[in-house]
């Protein structure tokens, strides 16, 4: 039980160890300056901050995944809401579920230009 303990002490450590070297870098610290202040080598605060901001962009990139599914789960429901009028011939129902599929095709970005 004490080691698993330890393991976590050890990561919380070395999390804060990744912050505190962006939160120095982001001074205008080099990496070898960093590696100095935290006690680790150069190579070591390069990879503190490397880590650091990979971990950051995974999880702006997680957000804006969820982000991105909760508006299309929206769509979805508005559209749901109109096909009983869209299947009645309603021209502004079948307007309304045009727009509906244009904002769904630029958050997917269908639309866009091939590359």
């Amino acid at each position: 039980m004490a080691r698993k303990n330890r393991t976590k002490t050890e990561k919380l450590t070395t999390t804060e160890r990744r912050l505190r070297a962006v939160d120095l870098r982001r001074s205008g610290q080099t990496y070898q300056q960093i590696g100095e202040q935290l006690g680790v080598s150069r190579q070591t605060a390069y990879r503190y901050v490397a880590r650091a901001l990979d971990d950051l962009l995974k999880k702006i990139k997680e957000s804006t995944e969820a982000l991105v599914q909760l508006e299309l789960e929206r769509l979805d429901y508005l559209l749901l809401k109109l096909a009983p009028k869209i299947e009645a011939g309603s021209e502004s129902a079948i307007l309304a579920a045009l727009k509906i599929s244009a904002e769904r095709r630029k958050l997917l970005s269908l639309d866009a230009p091939p590359r």
